[in-house]
């Protein structure tokens, strides 16, 4: 039985001499597995539209374990993504995470619809090279995600206190495990009784002040431009480092979550820290 449904390519990779496995997020389906047939063939109408990071419109047909790729035609292929190195690594992460979560039956849309558009923005802002306005749209994309599978940080009560947190109050320390925020005395009588914990870490500079814009962004139910959110960002004290942070926790706080380490994360952190790459 043949199917269309609209995709984003995640990933790909050969099988036997010919053929490419496709991982497909789609709007209609969600997680799809395919064969494309013949797609390594020098002659094929399957090559260059399934690379990873094309948005297709497919027609395949049911199979067994992998369905086939019976017709695709290319939507768009983010070409200014691909010829940008920071922008190609972000991209890389986002769509290695969404290959590996879990979405529920029926809630497929909302997902494929906030990749799609943020890789349309991502796509723009390659285009001028515009580093920190990509990085701030990664880790807003990154919030809405986590915000969408149920794994918000929680940033206004303590995990081991189980207290709330003071107004004005910053927190230092991240409980992983149980994603929220912990109080350092709390902190503290856990080191006494655990002094090789590894569940809670010292939140970065700036992680926390990003967090609770994004979330009053969200009580507000705003979605600024890229260039808009980097403006409400500009009084924070060493904003690129800041953002760097902040996509970094997000990207492990989803990690611990779901059990599983995202390898993009690696080249995009040398990326991001090259300084740090070069002493490892």
């Amino acid at each position: 039985m043949d199917y269309q449904a609209r995709v984003i390519v995640l990933k790909t990779y050969r099988l036997a001499e010919t053929d490419r496995i496709l991982h497909l997020y789609s709007r209609e389906h969600g997680p799809i597995r395919a064969v494309a047939k013949g797609a390594y063939k020098i002659q094929t109408k399957f090559g260059a539209k399934t690379q990873v990071l094309n948005c297709l419109d497919l027609v395949l047909a049911q199979g067994r374990n992998l369905d086939i790729v019976k017709e695709a035609a290319r939507v768009t292929s983010f070409s200014q993504i691909s010829s940008n190195y920071l922008a190609l690594n972000l991209a890389y992460l986002v769509v290695d995470i969404l290959d590996h979560i879990a979405i529920s039956d029926n809630h497929y849309q909302e997902p494929f619809d906030l990749l799609l558009n943020y890789l349309q923005q991502l796509d723009q802002l390659a285009a001028s090279n515009y580093e920190e306005a990509m990085i701030a749209m990664s880790a807003r994309y990154l919030w809405r995600l986590i915000k969408l599978l149920g794994y918000k940080p929680e940033l206004d009560y303590c995990s081991l206190s189980h207290k709330k947190r003071a107004e004005n109050q910053i927190p230092q320390h991240f409980d992983f495990s149980n994603g929220s925020i912990t109080s350092g005395h709390a902190y503290q009588q856990l080191l006494e009784v655990n002094p090789y914990q590894d569940q809670v870490h010292e939140l970065k500079p700036g992680v926390f002040k990003l967090l609770s814009y994004f979330e009053l962004l969200d009580n507000l139910h705003q979605e600024p431009m890229p260039e808009q959110l980097l403006e409400q960002l500009a009084s924070m004290h060493n904003r690129a480092r800041s953002l760097n942070n902040g996509l970094a926790f997000l990207q492990k706080h989803l990690s611990f979550m779901i059990h599983k380490e995202f390898k993009s994360w690696k080249l995009l952190d040398e990326v991001l820290n090259p300084q740090i790459a070069k002493l490892a």
